[in-house]
């Protein structure tokens, strides 16, 4: 069951796994060694980790049910985020489930929840919450920001994108007829080296072109092994 692999990360010489149920291994590339850190070691709440990013350049955001924990690459030490940040702490352990998270080139910092999104302005300590309002669905699967600073946030039942010049979101609209009706589970985005928008879905695979929105939508009668996509 340690072997659940939730979620990958990669600074430097030391590679992070977050793990569903036996917390986080660290693996030093130039040591070559491993440690595992757990909740019943005292370093976290939950061994149920959910993502791990960059946070500063020697800190790591790691992210869980209901709890965000910092650990310092420098000193090799755990820390809960409200040592640094108590409102968002406070604000992030009312809304249960972390399921993503993103430090944008603004520097805010975005955290997917199963209550919609919780927006954090680092610079004012400022705290925007975002539900489905605005969003397809309150359950937040990922986030991505692509080269022109977009931010696609992917859901359990679509995709919307957030427009930092703006300051709104738009939901992108899938229009093949086949799919209407359908929740579009979102797994996972990303960007190829032309600027296109790949999605990951229960359905199959969206191609998306950033400027008009428009997609493409590739299933197995495309070629695909599967329409699960995950990564």
């Amino acid at each position: 069951k340690y072997n659940y692999t939730t979620a990958i990360y990669i600074e430097r010489n030391l590679v992070f796994f977050g793990t569903k149920f036996g917390g986080v291994q660290i693996y030093d590339l130039d040591k070559k060694t491993k440690q595992t850190f757990a909740a019943d070691m005292g370093n976290f709440p939950t061994n149920h980790i959910t993502s791990i990013i960059k946070l500063s350049d020697n800190e790591i955001l790691i992210g869980s049910n209901g709890y965000l924990t910092i650990y310092n690459t420098t000193n090799r030490q755990f820390y809960s985020i409200d040592k640094k940040y108590p409102s968002l702490h406070s604000f992030c352990i009312t809304k249960k489930r972390i399921s993503a998270l993103l430090l944008d080139s603004q520097e805010r910092l975005w955290i997917g929840t199963n209550y919609g999104i919780i927006s954090y302005d680092i610079a004012q300590d400022k705290i925007i919450h975002f539900d489905k309002n605005l969003l397809p669905s309150n359950k937040i699967t990922c986030f991505y920001e692509n080269y022109k600073n977009k931010l696609f946030i992917g859901t359990e039942n679509g995709v919307v994108f957030y427009d930092h010049k703006t300051d709104s979101f738009h939901e992108i609209k899938i229009s093949d007829t086949k799919l209407a009706g359908l929740n579009k589970h979102i797994y996972d985005i990303t960007e190829d080296n032309l600027g296109n928008i790949w999605i990951g879905s229960n359905l199959g695979l969206i191609k998306c072109n950033p400027g008009t929105l428009e997609c493409t939508f590739f299933t197995t009668k495309d070629g695909l092994a599967t329409n699960e996509i995950y990564s």
